[in-house]
């Protein structure tokens, strides 16, 4: 083993066991009872991520740019990948595709919709999402 690597040795083994049901799933060796397990986590995380999206984040985007203000922020980071890949989840290449039944059941709060036109009109958001949402 790698030097220090005993040190994120539980880390490893708790992802692992946490990952467990997803691998049985892609393996095709789940049975219908972790299937349905499985389905009934996903809907509620879905639930969960909705109202974040709709109720919980607009508080935290200002009127125009970033949340740090006129230059992304290292907060600006971590949210707009994690946005891009909330989209391209719903197969959706635009901040659009979380509206109406698609992903939020309704329309995409205003301040989303403009911090989403923030990023995707910079240099490197298109260089970086060139092929797509990933």
């Amino acid at each position: 083993s790698a030097p220090g690597a005993n040190a994120h040795a539980k880390f490893y083994e708790a992802k692992q066991n946490g990952d467990a049901l997803a691998q049985k799933l892609y393996g095709e060796v789940a049975t219908e009872e972790e299937k349905a397990t499985y389905f009934k986590v996903s809907i509620n995380h879905w639930a969960n991520l909705r109202a974040f999206i709709l109720n919980d984040l607009p508080g935290y985007l200002h009127e125009s740019g970033f949340i740090g203000g006129e230059r992304p922020g290292e907060d600006d980071f971590h949210l707009g990948g994690w946005l891009a890949r909330i989209v391209a989840c719903t197969g959706g290449s635009d901040i659009s595709a979380l509206a109406g039944d698609n992903a939020l059941g309704k329309a995409v709060p205003e301040k989303l919709v403009v911090y989403w036109k923030t990023w995707s009109g910079r240099e490197s958001w298109k260089e970086v999402y060139a092929d797509g949402l990933h």
